[in-house]
């Protein structure tokens, strides 16, 4: 979160643009952010049972540990320059220019702030599901994770299927040029099923909405 997570998103966006092309980018996309849905879906029940084995102070530290490695592993394994990168050496003075005028440019473009606001709202509504819905769901609906066990996976399961699946479609020939509408579909689809989850009053009924979304 916060600091370390800004650095992270830049440099994984700037990756997937240098090393694939505009048609792939969406699968590309997708795959990564796989990671979003895989690791709550593994951590739902293993976290809920480290807390009973080493208590909720250890579990930060355990937590830690996976992190250390893979920036372990990204360091070694990550190509140091980008096929742009390489492509251009003319200076890094002219480096600097080029790359102040294509931040100044996709600023002007109309499209650069839909894509703001779009993923603004979208994380208005993903951290208020993060943050908020457990409280709402435990003090309102009596529906704990403790409770959900292994049902808690669930909906992270459908995240998986979704980003895949769409990831895909996006690639196609058929939506390359309708990406926007996947977007809103996905958007509006996400915002029904999470007020539907809002009412659940079961931990199926919610595990069920929560996938929807």
């Amino acid at each position: 979160f916060g600091f370390g997570e800004g650095m992270e998103n830049g440099a994984q966006f700037k990756l997937i643009g240098d090393y694939f092309d505009a048609r792939e980018r969406s699968r590309a996309n997708g795959l990564f952010l796989t990671a979003l849905a895989v690791g709550p879906a593994l951590a739902a029940p293993l976290v809920t049972w480290m807390i009973g084995a080493v208590g909720w102070r250890a579990l930060f530290v355990w937590c830690a540990l996976p992190g250390v490695l893979v920036a372990a592993i990204l360091y070694m394994f990550l190509p140091r320059t980008s096929p742009t990168t390489l492509a251009t050496t003319s200076g890094a003075a002219d480096g600097d220019g080029a790359a102040a005028a294509a931040a100044a440019r996709a600023w002007a473009r109309p499209t650069s702030w839909l894509a703001f606001a779009a993923y603004l709202f979208f994380n208005i509504g993903f951290w208020g599901f993060v943050y908020w819905m457990p409280t709402y769901l435990s003090g309102t609906r009596h529906i704990t994770l403790a409770k959900l066990g292994l049902t808690a996976s669930i909906p992270f399961l459908g995240g998986l299927a979704g980003l895949v699946t769409f990831g895909h479609i996006g690639t196609t020939r058929a939506f390359v040029a309708r990406r926007p509408l996947l977007v809103a579909c996905g958007y509006i689809a996400a915002a029904l099923s999470l007020m539907a989850a809002f009412t659940a009053d079961s931990a199926p009924a919610l595990a069920d909405w929560l996938s929807e979304t």
